[in-house]
């Protein structure tokens, strides 16, 4: 299993989510300092749930990096992630 299956797979049994979307944009960061070079490191999440409804950003936040606190700063190096309660966003 690859790191944005990990990562689907942790958010979805956990979370109850109406839509998940994970994209790799590890191939944007390549040469960048910091960056491991693996082509597996970097990914923009996006997770619409209506368990985030009266939480904040922060907290929304929290909860995703409690479900993948052993993978960050190794083997992700950088998650950007939208967290919404209700309408879908476009990626």
């Amino acid at each position: 299993m690859n790191v944005q299956d990990i990562i689907k797979h942790r958010i979805e049994s956990n979370i109850p989510c109406e839509d998940i979307q994970i994209k790799n944009v590890s191939h944007r960061h390549q040469g960048h300092r910091g960056s491991p070079g693996t082509g597996d490191s970097h990914f923009e999440l996006i997770v619409i749930s209506k368990s985030f409804k009266g939480l904040t950003r922060i907290q929304r936040q929290q909860q995703i990096y409690a479900l993948l606190q052993d993978l960050i700063p190794h083997p992700i190096h950088a998650l950007s992630m939208k967290l919404e309660d209700n309408a879908p966003v476009s990626a």
